[in-house]
């Protein structure tokens, strides 16, 4: 796997059919249950539509760094360092 972090890379595989590219969110349209995000990710334009209570408690503006997680399904958005624990319980509000 490559491990160039600029200007998009593949940061890891965890199997074959998921990439993590890294970009910088471009775009937040936001109402009060969904969230747009959209990242520049090296010559590639990503968007995700995540809930706008994720987007929150990723803290995404316009200027900060994400992560894109594609996988053939769908994107998930996290911020670098920080990664989603597929089988991990809900956190409590």
């Amino acid at each position: 796997p490559r491990s160039t972090l600029f200007p998009y890379t593949t940061l890891f595989r965890s199997d074959e059919s998921v990439d993590r590219f890294v970009g910088l969110v471009t775009n937040i349209i936001a109402d009060t249950v969904m969230t747009q995000v959209e990242l520049q990710c090296g010559p590639h334009r990503v968007v995700s539509l995540i809930s706008a209570e994720a987007a929150r408690e990723l803290g995404l503006v316009p200027g900060s760094l994400a992560v894109a997680v594609v996988s053939p399904t769908h994107v998930v958005i996290e911020t670098p360092g920080q990664r989603r624990q597929p089988d991990a319980a809900p956190r409590p509000d």
